[in-house]
């Protein structure tokens, strides 16, 4: 059972290629953010605006401890934006599995987010200084995938190579 982790800035396509490529190679999917609110029964947002981030990051780190506990088939998972920036989960995905960083320049980012409708509690009133901001941050822990696949390039293709 091989798992692999797609991690990258929010609206980077995680969840989206995540779902195409499961279905092109036929895997499991598990979108971690979707997971996390089918199991405490609310939204992301809801979680931040109501606990705050620290209290969200570590719910978000017991979940994906417990989910990959249970996974008995190959599987690609969907991280959150900030999954592996806290409580050792980066490390914790590479040991378990292949991590992917999917680049996505900010200009893209702000083009996606603009036709957006998901709440992004990070994300609030200045998208392109938060992402600029966000991507300062975690840039050093994206860049400590496995692969690092632009996501100008076919991503589809390219997982056909560490299959």
């Amino acid at each position: 059972m091989k798992l692999y982790f797609l991690i990258g800035m929010p609206a980077c396509g995680k969840s989206f290629y995540g779902k195409n490529i499961s279905d092109y190679y036929q895997l499991n999917f598990i979108d971690l953010d979707k997971h996390i609110e089918s199991i405490e029964q609310t939204t992301i947002a809801t979680l931040f605006a109501s606990y705050g981030e620290n209290h969200f990051r570590e719910l978000e780190h017991r979940h994906l401890l417990e989910l990959t506990k249970n996974i008995n088939q190959d599987t690609i998972i969907a991280c959150g934006g900030g999954t592996p920036c806290f409580y050792n989960n980066l490390l914790i995905m590479k040991t378990l599995g292949v991590v992917i960083y999917l680049k996505t320049s900010i200009k893209v980012l702000l083009e996606r987010l603009r036709n957006d409708t998901t709440i992004r509690p990070l994300l609030n009133n200045a998208p392109e200084h938060q992402l600029n901001l966000l991507l300062e941050q975690r840039q050093a822990f994206y860049e400590q995938a496995n692969y690092i696949w632009d996501t100008d390039d076919n991503i589809i293709t390219q997982f056909k190579t560490i299959i």
